[in-house]
């Protein structure tokens, strides 16, 4: 389990930025006599942007919403705003 922690600590730093690892945890679970391991993340105070790596090794940063069961990359500047705006405007003040 160290080294699955290990890894997912360091993808998460990587990914979304070492600031928001503390608003992921995991634990190892048992379901039908196999081992997973169960993610949950909370809500940040503020927005976060996904590091995706291209195969040319360019990195790029993603706004992502999930919206219902999929998840939504928003790359429309403006609405990255308004969403943002709307979202994080008086929620932990």
């Amino acid at each position: 389990f160290d080294q699955v922690q290990k890894m997912i600590t360091n993808e998460v730093s990587k990914l979304l930025g070492a600031d928001f690892r503390h608003y992921v945890s995991y634990d190892i679970e048992s379901i039908d006599g196999k081992k997973i391991v169960r993610i949950d993340c909370s809500s940040s105070r503020s927005p976060v942007f996904y590091k995706e790596i291209l195969q040319n090794g360019r990195e790029v940063d993603l706004f992502v919403v999930r919206s219902g069961s999929e998840n939504r990359v928003m790359q429309n500047t403006k609405s990255v705003i308004s969403y943002v705006n709307e979202r994080f405007k008086n929620k932990y003040s």
